[in-house]
């Protein structure tokens, strides 16, 4: 294959890989307790510890607007809750709410099982192939040749 070949390639192949993931992914939260846009968040929230609306829209790459209405569907939820930012008193932070983790859990338990049923064909050795690669996408995009 030729450079050419392989850029279009992969131009094609990349975004139909996730767009199929997302796919089973959304099928199988649809059954589940959260939305995958919603079950992101929390999950980002979870782990990175409270934050205002502007931070996490920032993180998931989402209009503030989104965030804020992100934010209101897991409130409803009773998953997360607003707090007086103690730096800020007149901003907010939103926190994980102990009704969370159970709900993490089961998604964190879909996503496995998607994952699971995405690359079972795979090899082992190839599974291990994939990880390290986009684990380099994503940890170091420029370090790729354009």
């Amino acid at each position: 294959m030729h450079d050419d070949e392989i850029e279009a390639a992969l131009a094609d192949l990349i975004p139909r890989s996730f767009r199929g993931y997302r796919r089973r992914m959304a099928q199988r939260l649809q059954i589940g307790d959260l939305p995958p846009h919603q079950a992101r968040a929390l999950r980002m929230i979870e782990r990175d510890g409270p934050m205002r609306a502007g931070e996490l829209a920032r993180r998931l790459r989402i209009a503030p607007r989104s965030a804020t209405e992100v934010i209101d569907g897991l409130a409803d939820r009773e998953l997360v809750c607003r707090k007086p930012d103690p730096i800020d008193r007149r901003a907010m932070i939103v926190e994980v709410t102990d009704a969370a983790e159970a709900v993490l859990a089961r998604t964190d338990a879909m996503r496995r099982a998607v994952i699971h049923d995405y690359t079972n064909g795979m090899s082992a050795a190839d599974r291990r192939e994939l990880v390290r690669l986009l684990t380099r996408l994503v940890d170091e995009p420029d370090c790729l040749p354009t």
